[in-house]
């Protein structure tokens, strides 16, 4: 008989707690659990740290991001990533990650200037309608596929948020100003945010795609299998 290993929700700092999961479950696993099995009572409204993770720079003076998962994740590849994260708010890939993430085609492109993002309080962001997604443009549709799967998944995930009397799903992007300042104070081209994920925010789904706020998220929840 196949043994099922046991999915655990673990709280502390991010270093810490990353290298006790194998594996971190992304976005749309942790949502997976949350509408298949009784660990929604385990993840609960908690803001959770995924293995999602986006890399963010400018071409041609537009802000770009690109957002993979754990198989191509950079942070995953190093010990010290998780702490520099905690410590700095962001981690500065060698020039080799950065190309191999560009080129090798396991994460999704995004202009800013083809997601049609809004001006928020924290960030810029855009809304997907879980009753209507085929309200979203071709880039879009791109990242919500990537966060919450494709296809039957996708309608599934849509129908649970649904289900739980959410509102929308908000999918929220540091701002250009934000960008500028990471890049000029590492001096570097690139930089590599992992990315965060709450079932309740108010009454709505959240994805974000960087430390947004990092002073209380030095210590996190994830979710994955024990080592």
């Amino acid at each position: 008989m196949e043994v099922v290993a046991e999915v655990e929700v673990l709280y502390g700092k991010l270093d810490n707690i990353a290298s006790k999961l194998n594996p971190i479950f992304q976005a749309k696993e942790i949502f997976n659990e949350l509408r298949t099995s009784e660990n929604r009572y385990k993840i609960g409204l908690h803001i959770l740290a995924t293995s999602d993770y986006s890399l963010f720079g400018f071409e041609n003076r537009t802000p770009v991001v690109y957002l993979g998962g754990r198989e191509s994740n950079p942070l995953l590849k190093h010990n010290h990533s998780f702490k520099q994260i905690s410590k700095q708010g962001t981690f500065i890939p060698s020039h080799e990650e950065m190309g191999n993430t560009i080129r090798g085609g396991s994460s999704v492109k995004a202009r800013y200037d083809d997601l049609d993002l809004t001006a928020g309080k924290n960030g810029l962001y855009f809304t997907v309608d879980p009753r209507n997604i085929n309200g979203l443009n071709a880039k879009q549709q791109e990242i919500v596929e990537h966060i919450f799967g494709e296809g039957d998944e996708l309608s599934s995930n849509m129908e649970e948020i649904i289900r739980l009397d959410r509102e929308w799903v908000g999918i929220r992007f540091p701002t250009e100003r934000a960008l500028k300042f990471y890049l000029s104070d590492k001096k570097s081209l690139m930089f590599v945010h992992n990315c965060f994920f709450s079932p309740a925010v108010g009454n709505n789904v959240v994805f974000f795609a960087y430390n947004f706020d990092l002073k209380s998220n030095q210590h996190a929840h994830m979710v994955g299998i024990p080592k």
